[in-house]
């Protein structure tokens, strides 16, 4: 959901600028229906807010994704749970640094 956002921020666009091709990724991960709906709907209650159109966004993706398209298994042989929670816990770390370095517009989903 934050693909467009990077797009605008590197490329200096304004924040309600149309980018060509914005919903692909979501077209493919949403029922031509649900990505129908999710557009009329953004036609008719346009955000005001990047968080707003998230939260639209994670609505809809919520009731039409394509469970096959977002559900990804992968198997990572002699991973336990003790590994995953410690590469997460230090990944949230960076994350957090990052986020707070001077000059770094960090954007988060």
């Amino acid at each position: 959901m934050v693909w467009p956002e990077v797009l605008r921020a590197v490329s200096g666009l304004p924040e309600n600028a149309v980018l060509e091709g914005e919903q692909d990724l979501l077209a493919s991960l949403m029922s031509g229906e649900g990505l129908t709906r999710m557009n009329s709907y953004l036609e008719s209650h346009p955000p005001g807010t990047i968080l707003q159109r998230r939260k639209i966004v994670s609505a809809f993706l919520d009731k039409f994704a394509l469970a096959e398209r977002i559900e990804v298994e992968v198997e990572l042989p002699g991973w336990t749970e003790q590994i995953v929670d410690e590469l997460t816990q230090s990944y949230d770390e960076d994350v957090y640094r990052i986020a707070h370095m001077d000059g770094v517009s960090f954007i988060a989903p």
